[in-house]
């Protein structure tokens, strides 16, 4: 059981998520999508929320009936627009 038996791949190392640290305001953002239930069973409305990690302030929050990658972006465009962050500057 401690040994590689057979034609089967080595187990693979994995690699460690990238760390961030949050030193000032408006340095890093999270993001989460929760479900809100509803009164009608099975149907639930999707929470966005962008959280600022250093502050914890709500930075941008937004409520859709659905889960799509594209509302998520329009959702960070304009948490971006309202505090005038330039996306291609790197601090």
């Amino acid at each position: 059981m401690q040994h590689h038996r057979g034609n089967t791949r080595p187990p693979e190392t994995i690699k460690l998520p990238t760390t961030y640290i949050a030193d000032g305001p408006n340095r890093v953002w999270a993001w989460d999508i929760t479900w809100l239930n509803t009164y009608t069973s099975g149907l639930y409305f999707k929470l966005y929320v962008i959280v600022d990690i250093y502050s914890r302030k709500i930075v941008e929050w937004e409520v859709w009936s659905e889960e799509i990658g594209e509302l998520a972006a329009k959702l960070v465009e304009r948490a971006m627009l309202t505090h005038t962050l330039n996306p291609t500057l790197k601090r």
